[in-house]
């Protein structure tokens, strides 16, 4: 029988760090038998507005080529050799609009957004990584734009609210058998006991378990340890029914722009950052 193919969408906004997720994106691709609709939105230039029907066509039709060769030009490297299929689709629109029609058609199993700087947390001014986890149900990936992820033995994996049950589940489940590492465990709760350390059940990769009580500084304090361990993914359950759930979503956007590292999250019920 054969093996199921799935489907990455890669929100692209043709940054140079896009190379860098492109690079997790291809990874990812790798391990999950999937093929990459990567898609580009860009508003309609100001200068149309201001031109006759006939200069605004040849405007667009420059910008439309411009676009065309920096597309080419950044999948170029991943276009042979990688095994992995990729399309790729640009358009001049409103771009949350546009977003929403594209999956709609393409259907992803998996979303990945560019981790952007935390002046912005904006793609192409709109914020779209905010938009994608409010509507979008399925598996999303915020990539790290400084460091691709690199799917192999040594992978440096934390969870963050995440317990055994959950993580024989689902995609994350094929994370976890990617490293022969214990799991460095992150839990956010209203009342903290402190580091603490488990022996592995059943054959679990589960070893040390870092607990943050909910105060002002929490996301200091986790982004510091995410940091010492060196955390190459992070796998956050949006989606805990043991009470850390609300806060983890009204924090969410703060946990993005303080921490440099990948992020997974799980098809969930969807949620508005704060």
């Amino acid at each position: 029988m054969d093996q199921k193919k799935y489907k990455i969408l890669l929100l692209s906004s043709l940054k140079k760090t896009d190379v860098t997720v492109l690079k997790s994106t291809v990874n990812l691709a790798r391990i999950m038998n999937a093929d990459i609709n990567m898609f580009y939105v860009k508003k309609p230039l100001e200068i149309v507005k201001k031109e006759s029907h006939l200069s605004a066509m040849r405007i667009i039709n420059k910008e439309y080529a411009t676009i065309d060769t920096e597309i080419k030009k950044m999948i170029a490297p991943f276009r042979d050799g990688s095994g992995v299929t990729i399309q790729t689709d640009f358009v001049f629109g409103n771009v949350k609009k546009e977003i929403a029609n594209y999956i709609n058609e393409v259907n992803p199993d998996m979303i990945v957004i560019g981790k952007r700087k935390s002046n912005g947390f904006k793609f192409i001014g709109d914020k779209i990584t905010e938009f994608v986890l409010k509507n979008y149900h399925g598996m999303v990936l915020i990539a790290a734009n400084n460091n691709s992820l690199e799917l192999k033995e040594d992978l440096k994996l934390g969870t963050l609210n995440f317990d055994e049950e959950a993580l024989n589940l689902g995609f994350a489940k094929n994370f976890v058998e990617q490293t022969r590492l214990p799991l460095k465990s992150f839990k956010i709760v209203e009342k903290s006991t402190g580091q603490r350390t488990r022996a592995p059940q059943n054959n679990s990769k589960a070893g040390i378990d870092y607990v943050f009580e909910q105060n002002d500084n929490v996301l200091d304090n986790l982004s510091n340890y995410l940091s010492k361990n060196n955390i190459d993914l992070l796998l956050v359950n949006r989606n805990d029914k043991k009470g850390s759930s609300d806060f983890l979503k009204s924090q969410f956007k703060g946990l993005i722009d303080k921490s440099n590292v990948s992020m997974f999250l799980p098809g969930t019920e969807a949620y508005e950052l704060n």
